[in-house]
């Protein structure tokens, strides 16, 4: 087991309710320093919107 198991149980259950998952990143997260805890964050996008997730963004003191 990879310790992941419950990723899958947000995303069958986030499903059954009719929303279409696109894709799932996960990783550490302190939540608290005395308590376990998780954090599910859900995005609704316009259609052709995905195209845009995981690009990089331009600042403007970035000088592009």
């Amino acid at each position: 087991m990879c310790g992941c198991e419950g990723i899958f149980v947000c995303v069958y259950v986030v499903e059954c309710v009719g929303v279409k998952v696109d894709r799932v990143v996960f990783g550490s997260l302190m939540t608290s320093l005395e308590m376990a805890g998780v954090s599910l964050t859900l995005l609704k996008l316009e259609p052709g919107w995905d195209q845009y997730l995981g690009k990089g963004c331009l600042s403007s003191k970035s000088g592009i």
